[in-house]
């Protein structure tokens, strides 16, 4: 059975259809920001307090969910159930699953996803923007195979 989360809707209905992100969704959304907080690199703070990832929150997502026009909703919830689908296990088969997907008949949906995950952690960034998603996603493509092999600038220099 799964559970429905009208996540910044005002009240709306807790149904899927009507907008609302359901458990696993938030907790899909909350994962990719957790992840692209800290990978490559730290996300920026842009003023505000605390880590990027300690502003990977329900509440945050609340704010940014708010934001998001109905029809991107649709699209960020099947970006989220796309991944969902995916099934990774841990960040760095995250960052794989959305790079695959976002490559293919998904890259709309799981690119809108993303980006209500940046805007979670960072209010500095709108959620019906995929601007901030498409670089992330892109830099992703481009690091090198493997779980957490980014090359480190002091390798480079030695």
């Amino acid at each position: 059975m799964t559970t429905a989360v009208a996540v910044g809707t005002g009240g709306a209905p807790a149904d899927a259809s009507a907008g609302a992100l359901s458990a696993e969704q938030c907790e899909m959304v909350l994962r990719i920001a957790a992840a692209g907080a800290v990978y490559p690199i730290p996300f920026p703070s842009f003023a505000e307090s605390g880590s990027a990832v300690s502003r990977a929150t329900m509440a945050r997502l609340q704010t940014a969910w708010g934001k998001v026009g109905s029809a991107r909703s649709k699209l960020v919830q099947a970006g989220a159930n796309a991944l969902i689908e995916a099934d990774p296990a841990d960040d760095p088969a995250l960052r794989g699953a959305i790079t695959a997907l976002a490559r293919g008949d998904q890259a709309t949906t799981v690119t809108a996803t993303v980006a209500l995950a940046v805007a979670t952690i960072s209010t500095h960034f709108d959620p019906n923007s995929d601007s901030a998603a498409q670089l992330w996603i892109g830099g992703l493509r481009r690091l090198p195979a493997g779980p957490d092999r980014v090359p480190s600038p002091a390798r480079r220099i030695r």
